[in-house]
C-alpha cells in the first residue's frame, strides 16, 4: 500500500516534469520569435534597398531621382551591418561587377598607386585583405547624405571618420564609391 507521502512525491515529480516541458516549449517558441523578427527585419530591409535602388532612376527615363531620406537609412544600416559582421559575401552583396572604388587606403593596403580599384573580383580580394589585417574593424554611423542617384554614408573607423559617396547604377548596387578619410591622431 502507498503512502500519502509516496503519492505526493511522484505528484511533485510530475508536476516538474510537466514545467520543465512548458519552460522548454517557452524557449523554443522565444527562439521561434527571435527568427521570426530576423526574417521579417531582413525583408523589410531588402525591401526598403529594392525600392532604394530602383527608385534612383525613372522608369521611363534615365533621369536619376534625389534617393529618399528612409531608403538612404535602410542602405546605410544594411550596408554597416554587413561590415560589422565581416561578412564579405553581404559585404560584395552591395557593389556592381563593375564597380569603381577610390580610397587613399588603397595605396596602403595593397600597394596600388593610383588608389583606385575596379572591378567586383579585385574590390573583393581588397576587401578580404583589409578584414584580415584589421580582425577588430567597426564602422559606427555618424549621418547619411542623400544625393541624387548616390548616399553619402558618414562614418566613424578606429581613429578616423569617413565620408564615403556611393554612386548607384540601374540595378541599385554601387557603381563607384569615393572614401574620404579624416585621422583624427597623427
Amino acid at each position: 500500500m502507498r503512502t500519502s507521502l509516496e503519492v505526493g512525491e511522484k505528484v511533485m515529480l510530475l508536476l516538474r516534469e510537466i514545467l520543465y516541458m512548458f519552460l522548454l516549449c517557452g524557449l523554443f517558441f522565444i527562439v521561434i520569435i527571435i527568427f521570426y523578427s530576423e526574417m521579417c527585419r531582413l525583408r523589410r530591409d531588402n525591401e526598403l534597398l529594392q525600392e532604394m535602388l530602383h527608385a534612383s532612376r525613372t522608369p521611363a527615363t534615365t533621369e536619376k531621382k534625389v534617393i529618399p531620406r528612409e531608403r538612404a537609412l535602410a542602405f546605410a544600416e544594411s550596408w554597416l551591418r554587413a561590415w560589422n559582421s565581416h561578412d564579405l559575401e553581404a559585404i560584395m552583396s552591395h557593389y556592381s561587377a563593375d564597380v569603381e572604388f577610390s580610397s587613399p587606403l588603397v595605396m596602403q593596403v595593397i600597394n596600388e598607386p593610383t588608389g583606385v580599384i575596379r572591378g567586383r573580383d579585385a574590390l573583393r580580394a581588397y576587401f578580404e585583405k583589409g578584414l584580415s589585417q584589421f580582425p577588430e574593424l567597426h564602422f559606427e554611423m555618424i549621418d547619411v547624405l542623400c544625393g541624387v542617384g548616390s548616399v553619402t554614408v558618414y562614418y566613424r573607423s578606429a581613429e578616423m571618420t569617413v565620408a564615403e559617396v556611393m554612386m548607384f547604377d540601374n540595378s541599385g548596387a554601387i557603381c563607384k564609391s569615393l572614401a574620404h578619410y579624416h585621422y583624427e591622431k597623427a
